[in-house]
């Protein structure tokens, strides 16, 4: 995806956020603006910014997300896949 003219791979930033001790699982979305990146997280609820420091000592500062949104749990579809259209409705609330 392309995010202010700089090429920007959700997978990569999900596979980082994943490497931290306090991570479950994550998902990396882009915001309403389509501008903006939004991490969405399960794991411990309050480690929204000891994940953005650690994010930001281990990626560029674009590819930093500006939202953190923790989740009990990530919305799947039937087959066990992210489902992404209920996971928009969480993150707008």
């Amino acid at each position: 995806m392309q995010l202010g003219g700089r090429r920007v791979e959700p997978g990569e930033i999900e596979a980082v956020l994943r490497r931290q001790a306090t991570v479950e699982d994550a998902v990396v979305v882009t915001e309403r603006d389509e501008r903006t990146l939004c991490a969405v997280y399960t794991g411990v609820p309050d480690g929204a910014s000891a994940l953005r420091l650690a994010l930001s000592e281990l990626l560029p500062p674009y590819m930093v997300p500006a939202r953190f949104v923790w989740l009990s749990s990530l919305p799947l579809n039937p087959n066990g896949k992210i489902d992404r259209r209920r996971l928009a409705a969480e993150v707008s609330r």
